[in-house]
């Protein structure tokens, strides 16, 4: 993280040791009595040299010459630094390092990082720890650096997502309600008394809405940093009613915050609109081609995913990616089409390969692929939630005038998006009946578009008798 502003990883990573050592363990490498110390020997064989008549004849001489030594040994700066380890390690202490986040930086950068933490363990006598991402290692591990080292890897479990998700949320509870003292606000008395109400109202509902708790999880897929950023866009977000929900909770002492409510935050973050590229929640019905009927290429891929990764022998649900181009071709969908599906499926973490890596599906067919929990909830919770087609029902390319002309209607008021949503869904049923609804061997898609169109209609139905001031949609 403090390598942005540095000619090189490698300056960061040495500059960084020497600020840890000196700030945080109280050993200056360039202090003069710990230079001496370290390089002892140095000088005693510099004293033994060609200098040695000058200790006698001329003294200050010497002691030029000696601090000029001294002086260009501590120039190469990683050799001074590797020194002085050496002496740390001959008291008697031993020296862990570890370089984190080195995956969040250009491939480039991370091949440096790999090279730099094998050449410091082994000419260093210290321990490396690299932070990496899975298939962060595995493309190294294949294709970069790591394959030409023999790196010993353990694997870390993700924490349990909701007890992360607690325990933040009560230490945020702890310094609104001003039980922990803020340090950058220490003059003032902070008791913020409507923000403890909403926190107090988002950890009694993940503990309550197992639905709620269960989107977080299977949408995240692990990634607890994105479970948290899901949280604290619910917090900030103009898409919700905060007044309802502390109005309800100041009456009756709580509130359970339903899922579409948590949904409209996730899905629209601080836009106004649905937009595909800041949003955590992705479109599937959008297509890559000019074919109507790849709204539903990737809903269907990912039906086909889960029950084959169900019924599939092999280790951990891994499917052929033959089988499914088999399948989806007989449907109609061309090579291309599947090859730019697989690409998106697996660049948004909704598909992921045996190795974990993201590789041209296209140019190796025999890959294995399953789906992954962010995938799955699409075709189990999202497709069949109004809150949700309503969202992507402005992105998704509308074949047809007529259809674009009862569809693409501007407005955020709730009776334009209800009869918005409502058009979008027969569009969807009118090309489901003329492409995929001839395929009689995948009854299951069959199924599921039926019975999630259904349920949004009841919902848009159910919706428009209730009055306007009692939603938040």
């Amino acid at each position: 993280s403090r390598a942005i502003l540095e000619r090189s990883v490698k300056d960061a990573v040495v500059d960084e040791i020497i600020n840890i050592i000196r700030d945080d363990y109280g050993l200056d490498m360039y202090e003069d009595d710990f230079v001496r110390m370290m390089y002892r020997m140095e000088l005693k064989r510099f004293s033994n040299g060609v200098n040695k008549s000058l200790r006698v004849s001329d003294e200050q001489e010497f002691k030029r010459r000696e601090i000029d030594f001294l002086i260009a040994l501590q120039n190469d700066k990683a050799s001074h630094i590797k020194s002085a380890v050496k002496y740390i390690e001959s008291t008697g202490k031993h020296i862990v390092i570890f370089l984190d986040n080195c995956d969040q930086r250009n491939t480039e950068d991370q091949q440096e990082v790999f090279l730099l933490a094998e050449q410091i363990a082994e000419t260093w006598p210290v321990t490396v720890f690299v932070s990496l991402r899975p298939e962060t290692f595995a493309i190294s591990n294949q294709e970069g650096v790591l394959k030409a080292y023999h790196a010993k890897a353990f694997t870390i479990d993700p924490p349990n997502m909701s007890q992360v998700l607690q325990k933040r949320l009560q230490f945020g509870l702890k310094l609104a309600s001003g039980e922990v003292s803020v340090p950058s606000l220490s003059d003032t008395d902070l008791k913020l008394t409507q923000l403890s109400n909403l926190l107090n109202v988002m950890i009694s509902s993940l503990k309550d809405n197992p639905d709620l708790m269960a989107f977080i999880e299977n949408v995240a897929s692990g990634n607890v940093r994105q479970a948290i950023d899901m949280v604290k866009d619910f917090f900030g977000s103009g898409h919700i009613n905060t007044e309802k929900i502390l109005r309800i909770y100041s009456e009756g002492g709580y509130y359970k915050i339903p899922l579409h409510e948590f949904l409209r935050a996730v899905i629209y973050g601080e836009n106004q609109y649905y937009d595909p590229k800041t949003s955590m929640i992705k479109n599937i019905f959008t297509v890559n081609t000019d074919d109507a009927k790849e709204h539903f290429l990737l809903f269907t891929l990912l039906i086909l995913l889960d029950r084959e990764s169900k019924n599939s022998n092999r280790s951990k649900g891994f499917i052929n990616v033959d089988f499914l181009y088999d399948k989806l071709q007989v449907l109609g969908y061309l090579p291309d089409q599947i090859d730019a599906c697989f690409a998106g499926a697996i660049l948004n973490k909704l598909v992921e390969t045996n190795d974990r890596v993201l590789i041209d599906v296209a140019a190796n067919k025999s890959n294995l692929v399953r789906p992954t929990s962010s995938g799955v909830c699409y075709i189990k919770i999202l497709y069949n939630m109004f809150a949700y087609v309503d969202a992507v029902s402005v992105d998704t390319p509308i074949f047809g005038k007529d259809a674009q002309e009862k569809i693409l209607v501007p407005g955020l008021p709730l009776d334009i998006r209800l009869d918005r949503t409502e058009q979008f869904l027969n569009y969807l049923d009118d090309i489901f009946d003329s492409s995929i609804g001839v395929a009689n061997d995948i009854p299951e898609v069959l199924e599921a578009w039926r019975e999630g169109s259904k349920r949004i209609k009841r919902d848009i139905a159910y919706i428009k008798t209730q009055p306007v001031s009692t939603y938040k949609y």
